[in-house]
């Protein structure tokens, strides 16, 4: 009896935890505390039909254990599951947990040891994950282990406080290894381990199958908020999903030789001594495109009217970029890297999976040129991995949202507008918003301030979050100004006066740097991707009907104006169509600043083949071709080998 109200006192903790853990009134709390409760129940009625029949019929033992054993093996995951935070509605985090399970007890032939190293494995991964959330905003994903920096991202210069979550699940851990000490007897005969060998190895192969049959391009979210997805799609599955981006695939023929011989074809400029070089300021505009041009929009305002009149000083183009509606560290990456995204797997996103050492950038390339380099994003420094990937790229320093409003702040943060005071924060206070992001008024202004406070030779990359989606925003505090007179659908004419903003806060960020042209300053700017929007139905570009289009008018939403605009003189021109990949090419010989080999390998393809993305392929006579991957042309084969080349072996 003893035994039994230990048990039930232990139950009776971890079924406490559980609802000071879980129970928020959400669906999901409620649900995860039905589970515990229909659990501790069904075990506490094992264990009192245990005790019974031990001391009425010592011969139905031997049935109860094996009983007992079926349920640890089957039932235990469920468990697991809770214990480390997955929402044990997410069958497959179940389903590979169950698999790993089955597989050790085929090795070891030992149900309580197979429970006990599914249990500890579990709660391993766990907390790792756990800390790497605490110390660095991302969980584990495939690529830390692999990186052999994962010791470096637990203890490296961050503020750890063990969390509420930790302490629950290594009390739930040390609870479901204390059930499994006292329920699991190993009495089991060959017979019986000869059954669950048969059951373990045939549910192993099926499950196995069944995870590598998920179509993983459904589950895009993994790659900007990987913390989020842990809550939507759970540790174990989330981790899965990251393995199938894990390797790059090897180029046919390639060999390290062959792509330095290609390299040594294309002599690098001498390095500059002219001190004169300009500062760089590079803005990467959310969301921004020219919808009235594309859409053949009739509107009460021009949402571009500055953007457009810039000419003096001015190169204008149109970017055709690598996404749709999303994916902005995808463009990123193409513009500070150059390397393209159409030479990855499908599904990948190179800052989460890829870029996990020093890797060649635009960054290093000026840093060589003595400039200092800043990076500007007015959110999360975790998103896509940018805190850590910004400092492969070369980047100085990144100043990220946590910056802008104080770090002690973030766990309170709620699109700013949730922020209490705080002295100590960096004037986050004075943050202009719109729709609870930061405007872009104030993201620029942060801009000035980076530049007023730095050197010559300064180079500044900054993403903006103003006109992020989505736009159904109804808050008194912002009101459409631009009104579409042909469609009038509130989420069109929302993006609409977003824009309109924008292009008024460029007005007054240009104007600083006309009226201060003491400092040579070159500045480009540009759009990630056409906006995601889900109704605008009447003109065929819905991102929901974007099927149904034609490949040409697929391209026009992957049509970006862009502009490089300098404080000084500079040869005015147009230079059409230029993928995001050559970007960084058409910006150094604008600045002046020198070529590398890398550099003029991407200009020599640039002028055979302009532009590309995942939908085709521009040549120089502006004829629609189709995607790279299957025009199997020389040029391409060698762009693939180089890329691969820097990413895998080159330091």
């Amino acid at each position: 009896m003893l035994r039994k109200n230990l048990i039930v006192i232990v139950l009776s903790i971890f079924l406490l935890i559980n609802i000071t853990a879980f129970f928020d009134g959400s669906f999901e709390s409620i649900f995860n505390l039905a589970i515990s409760v229909f659990l501790i129940i069904m075990l506490y009625i094992v264990i009192s039909k245990y005790d019974y029949l031990e001391m009425t019929d010592k011969n139905n033992n031997l049935e109860n254990e094996k009983i007992i054993r079926y349920m640890c093996l089957f039932l235990l995951p469920i468990t697991t599951l809770l214990f480390i935070f997955i929402h044990p509605g997410v069958i497959f985090n179940y389903l590979i947990l169950l698999a790993i399970q089955f597989i050790i007890y085929l090795i070891s032939r030992n149900v309580k040891l197979a429970c006990t190293i599914q249990v500890l494995f579990s709660y391993i991964l766990y907390v790792v994950s756990e800390i790497l959330i605490i110390t660095r905003g991302t969980p584990l994903v495939p690529m830390d282990i692999l990186s052999a920096n994962l010791a470096l991202s637990l203890t490296n210069g961050y503020e750890f406080d063990i969390s509420s979550n930790l302490v629950r699940a290594t009390i739930a851990m040390f609870t479901t290894l204390f059930l499994v000490g006292k329920l699991v007897k190993n009495t089991a005969s060959k017979e019986e381990k000869r059954k669950l060998s048969i059951v373990s190895l045939t549910l192993s192969i099926a499950i196995v199958l069944i995870v590598l049959s998920v179509d993983i391009t459904a589950y895009k979210d993994i790659q900007f908020d990987a913390a989020g997805s842990i809550r939507n799609r759970g540790l174990i599955f989330n981790f899965y999903l990251n393995t199938k981006y894990l390797i790059l695939e090897e180029p046919e023929d390639y060999s390290k030789e062959y792509a330095k011989e290609i390299l040594s074809n294309y002599v690098e400029d001498v390095k500059s001594g002219d001190n004169e070089l300009p500062n760089i300021i590079v803005i990467m505009n959310e969301s921004f495109s020219d919808l009235e041009k594309i859409m053949e929009l009739d509107t009460n305002i021009d949402s571009l009217e500055y953007f457009y009149s810039l000419k003096e000083n001015t190169v204008r183009g149109n970017l055709i970029v690598p996404a749709i509606g999303g994916s902005t560290s995808v463009v990123e990456m193409e513009f500070l890297t150059g390397f393209s995204i159409e030479f990855f797997k499908e599904g990948s996103n190179p800052y989460m999976q890829q870029i996990n050492k020093k890797t060649n950038s635009i960054v290093w390339d000026l840093k060589n040129q003595g400039y200092s380099t800043f990076a500007l994003h007015p959110y999360y420094e975790h998103a896509y991995k940018r805190k850590d990937v910004y400092n492969y790229l070369g980047f100085d320093d990144f100043i990220s949202i946590e910056d802008l409003v104080g770090k002690e702040n973030i766990n309170g943060y709620k699109y700013l507008n949730n922020i209490g005071s705080d002295e100590q924060s960096r004037d986050w206070e004075k943050l202009d918003t719109v729709r609870n992001y930061v405007s872009d008024r104030a993201n620029f202004n942060e801009i000035i301030k980076i530049y007023e406070n730095s050197p010559d030779k300064t180079f500044i990359f900054n993403v903006t979050m103003q006109n992020h989606w989505p736009y159904t925003y109804d808050g008194e505090d912002f009101k459409n100004v631009v009104v579409d007179k042909k469609i009038n659908d509130p989420e069109l004419n929302q993006y609409l006066s977003l824009i309109h903003e924008s292009d008024k806060a460029l007005e007054e960020f240009i104007s600083y740097f006309e009226e201060n042209s003491e400092r040579k300053t070159i500045i480009l700017f540009f759009g990630d991707h056409y906006p995601w929007l889900r109704d605008a139905y009447s003109v065929g570009l819905s991102i929901n009907d974007i099927g149904d289009i034609e490949k040409k008018d697929y391209m026009d939403i992957t049509t970006i104006p862009f502009f490089i605009w300098a404080n000084y003189d500079i040869e005015e021109k147009y230079v059409g169509k230029i993928g995001t990949q050559y970007l960084s090419v058409l910006l150094k010989e604008t600045a002046g600043i020198p070529l590398t080999s890398w550099d003029k390998f991407r200009k020599e393809t640039m002028e055979k083949y302009p532009a590309f993305n995942f939908i085709g392929t521009y040549d120089s006579f502006g004829k629609l071709l189709d995607n790279v991957n299957n025009l199997k042309d020389e040029s391409f084969e060698k762009y693939k080998m180089l890329q691969y080349y820097f990413l895998e072996e080159n330091e």
